[in-house]
């Protein structure tokens, strides 16, 4: 517990923002393959809650449309983790994307016609009870094949410093990876 300064959920949803690409996707949708995939996804963030270290973020990602495995889920996380808060996107990413449903518009929206890719939905939370970044320098982590790498701490959200390069071609990583920049 307590050990990471980034965690990344790309939650397995009901895949609503697959549509286009994906005749499956709509087979396999309906309002119980949603509330399943909520109840996954509420153990996932409590398990993973617990791994974020004091200051650290906690990036929640899906590609489905749906209210309740998206903005119900940071809903989820504000109330029973009451350290995380909800934390502004860049500028460049707002541009681009929809504010978040009901109260919770500092989550983002992808969707098809603002910007490149299917559907997304995304929310940074940042758990607020110290710093994480003091020591971390230059790290490169790979991922599914793509290297990500952290260069120098110049910038992150609350004025941490941050420079994060992506090679890759998703157009989901990179808005993902863009939204804490």
């Amino acid at each position: 517990p307590d050990c990471f300064d980034l965690v990344v959920v790309d939650a397995p949803c009901s895949g609503e923002g697959m549509y286009r690409k994906n005749d499956l996707a709509i087979s396999e949708w309906s309002p119980e393959n949603v509330t399943m995939c909520a109840a996954r996804q509420r153990e996932i963030l409590d398990n993973t809650a617990r791994t974020v270290a004091p200051g650290g973020y906690l990036l929640y990602s899906t590609c489905t449309y749906s209210t309740e495995e998206n903005e119900e889920m940071v809903a989820y996380i504000l109330e029973k983790y009451p350290e995380f808060r909800l934390v502004p996107c860049a500028e460049e990413v707002a541009t681009h994307t929809a504010d978040g449903v009901g109260d919770l518009t500092l989550c983002r929206r992808f969707y098809p016609h603002l910007c490149r890719g299917e559907g997304q939905f995304v929310a940074l939370l940042k758990r607020d009870d110290g710093d994480c970044f003091g020591n971390l320098v230059a790290k490169s982590r790979r991922i599914d094949g793509y290297i990500i790498n952290v260069c120098s701490l110049h910038s992150l959200i609350d004025s941490h410093p941050c420079i994060i390069t992506v090679c890759c071609e998703l157009v989901r990583l990179y808005a993902i990876l863009c939204f804490v920049c």
